[in-house]
């Protein structure tokens, strides 16, 4: 029976192969399914829009793109935020107090119209400067240093985010999680190297999962199907009805997926979905 299907995928590591690109057979295909089979794609990722736009721009979406781990749905078409989760400034305070004691500086990502507005202090490390450099160049990010980071600000502030050592980011989100501080912090491997950690820190209740639920009831869909490799994906496969990981996603991912595929670089993701519209039609 054909059942009207969202097809979920993250970016990197899933959709994007090694070299953090959207090849052109997955490109070619995908769109050719949009188009000829009205299939209802999206992707769910960390990502702001500053790299999604760029990535995704040869994607012709009918779906809005779940970004920054779902405190943001942005419309491809209207190249806007549609809907931003946003932290009080109080919570973002107690936040930053948490990172001091740990002497780690994070980026405080907020949101002014269509643009974000990255903050940060002064000293750069080259690590810092390496991820945030590229990442500023478009009209969609901006970078922000001052001496030190406050928590007043009237812009939306939509993510704290830093990256280090993986058992130091652990850290910060147990103290986090001991103050009981009003938010939803996400601590998951660093895919190139993991002894390094990536956290995220947003308003709470703010995952991918409650993201796509949402997206899935406004378009009246009866299935949703998910891809992904990370830590961070595991909220939304345990609410997926079908849950699919790349063989290379990290063996805890693979354990909790319904069904474990080809690699990223085997443009896994868009072959499922292939075969998954045409068995549909049967």
């Amino acid at each position: 029976m054909n059942r009207k299907s969202l097809y979920v995928s993250d970016m990197d590591g899933t959709l994007l192969n090694s070299n953090s690109v959207l090849s052109q057979y997955t490109t070619d295909k995908l769109n050719e399914l949009i188009a000829n089979e009205g299939v209802l794609f999206t992707v769910a990722t960390a990502r702001t829009p500053a790299t999604v736009v760029s990535l995704m721009s040869n994607i012709k979406a009918t779906v809005p793109f779940i970004v920054m781990t779902g405190a943001a749905l942005w419309d491809s078409n209207a190249d806007s935020f549609i809907s931003v989760k946003a932290m009080p400034n109080d919570d973002v305070r107690q936040i930053l107090e948490v990172f001091e004691r740990h002497g780690i500086n994070p980026f405080v990502y907020r949101r002014h119209e269509n643009t974000l507005i990255v903050n940060h202090v002064e000293d750069l490390s080259d690590k810092e400067k390496e991820f945030i450099e590229p990442r500023i160049k478009t009209k969609y990010k901006r970078l922000h240093l001052s001496a030190k980071l406050e928590a007043d600000n009237p812009d939306e502030a939509v993510l704290v985010f830093s990256m280090g050592e993986y058992g130091t980011e652990e850290s910060i989100v147990a103290e986090i999680k001991d103050k009981n501080i009003q938010c939803a912090p996400a601590c998951y491997y660093d895919i190139f190297d993991t002894s390094q950690g990536i956290l995220d820190i947003y308003a709470p209740s703010t995952t991918k999962a409650h993201a796509i639920k949402q997206l899935a009831e406004t378009l009246g869909v009866e299935r949703i199907v998910v891809f992904g490799d990370n830590r961070n994906d595991i909220p939304m496969m345990k609410i997926a009805d079908h849950s699919v990981a790349v063989s290379n996603a990290f063996d805890d991912v693979k354990a909790i997926a319904d069904e474990v595929i080809g690699s990223n670089d085997e443009d896994a993701v868009v072959k499922w979905i292939e075969r998954d519209v045409l068995t549909s039609r049967q």
